[in-house]
């Protein structure tokens, strides 16, 4: 709401409404880009809005159709706001999303059970251990350590 109140004023434009849909789609997108992504969309939609609502089909492809964590691998989504940062820091936010993206559908596959998952991805359970605490993903109650 913040973003499209400055912009909208800023763009001389009403601050649009949404339709249920789009909301409903803007609430469950991961946002890989965190806060840049979110302002330069509304932004987007602040200027090419028509009728002052914002509906499904004015989103961007990008939030219509994320790869998801398995269907991503090999074709990576890029955000344009890694642009901004040095080459090994946006690497490295690569690496941190592939991570916990990759670790969290592993677990969901093996209903939670570390070590099943470690032999599956072929790495030590104490790897994962590592990397879920480093990654601060929460453990379900069925995660068996």
């Amino acid at each position: 709401n913040h973003f499209l109140k400055a912009f909208s004023i800023k763009n001389g434009r009403e601050q649009p409404t949404f339709q249920k849909k789009a909301l409903d789609t803007l609430m469950h997108y991961s946002w890989p880009g965190n806060v840049r992504e979110l302002q330069n969309l509304m932004e987007r939609l602040v200027i090419l809005c028509i009728d002052d609502q914002v509906t499904f089909e004015d989103l961007p492809d990008n939030i219509l159709s994320p790869t998801s964590s398995i269907e991503g691998v090999g074709s990576i989504q890029f955000n344009e706001a890694l642009v901004d940062l040095k080459f090994k820091d946006a690497k490295q936010e690569i690496v941190t999303t592939f991570e916990r993206q990759y670790l969290s559908a592993l677990l969901k596959k093996h209903n939670g059970n570390i070590s099943s998952a470690a032999r599956h991805a072929g790495i030590d359970r104490r790897t994962i251990h590592r990397l879920i605490n480093e990654l601060d993903l929460p453990l379900r109650k069925n995660t068996v350590i």
